[in-house]
């Protein structure tokens, strides 16, 4: 296979990558999908005339295992001496957002976590500052691999059909129009001021007792996260203001200001 008909979709975590690996790769003609925890078995049964697209958050970072870029830089690796020289295709979140969406996903998965403890002043969080300037994993790409495509989570929510045209023409593929069920969200995660403080409540008191099948019980079932009527929504704020996420005027600034530099130099908007 030339490395031009396998493209690897790195992922980032919260940038849609449910989405693309249900709703929309798969519609392309001309392209075989496959996600990371699919075999290589699979693989022997690609037909001869598609192109190969491996898509898994995985293949980038683990949201639990330290710094995302320093995991990033040793994945890239991994890929370059495994894969050779794919087409790569990395989806990127505004900055605040992805914090936010990183913690309500952590809380999702069972886990128990202070707002403090995820990003701060001290660089002590679970998410570091360098791990939001996304400007140093694209120049990380494009140092080792030939083509690079980078998105954003803004792009497939606001014009999923410049996505489209931009992936099929990286991809040297049929140019294909955006179809109407691809409207869907996918895994959706903590919408709610309640739902969060319910979660929040329900993973410190399973950590206590330890008790996993009734907090996954309850997670299911429990009309919180089915049907919602409560419409606030999150959002992170500049301390001082009455808010669960707030941030010193610093620290926003700075997570703020990123998300300017990579939109503007790589031009993912």
């Amino acid at each position: 296979m030339s490395s031009k008909d396998l493209i690897l979709h790195l992922g980032m975590p919260k940038t849609g990558t449910s989405f693309l690996q249900e709703d929309v790769f798969p519609t392309i003609p001309g392209l075989q999908v496959y996600r990371g925890w699919n075999n290589f078995r699979m693989l022997m049964d690609t037909p001869l005339d598609k192109k190969v697209l491996i898509s898994d958050e995985y293949f980038s970072c683990k949201m639990t295992r330290g710094s995302l870029f320093l995991q990033f830089q040793e994945r890239v690796q991994t890929i370059k001496k495994v894969f050779g020289d794919p087409l790569i295709v990395i989806g990127f979140r505004k900055p605040q957002e992805f914090v936010l969406s990183f913690y309500k996903q952590l809380l999702h998965a069972g886990l128990y976590y202070e707002w403090k403890d995820i990003f701060n002043s001290d660089n002590k969080g679970l998410i570091k500052f360098d791990d939001l300037d996304y400007t140093k994993y694209v120049e990380l790409l494009q140092q080792n691999f030939s083509e690079v495509l980078i998105y954003s989570n803004e792009m497939l929510k606001h014009d999923l059909q410049k996505f489209m045209d931009r992936f099929t023409t990286f991809a040297n593929l049929p140019k294909k129009d955006v179809e109407a069920q691809m409207g869907k969200v996918r895994n959706q995660g903590i919408k709610t001021i309640k739902q969060f403080e319910y979660l929040k409540g329900e993973n410190l008191r399973r950590q206590k007792k330890g008790d996993e099948l009734l907090f996954r019980l309850n997670r299911r079932f429990n009309p919180f996260f089915i049907k919602n009527p409560t419409k606030h929504a999150f959002s992170i704020k500049q301390t001082g203001n009455d808010e669960l996420f707030t941030l010193p005027k610093d620290l926003f600034k700075y997570i703020d200001d990123l998300h300017g530099k990579i939109w503007e130099k790589f031009n993912c908007e």
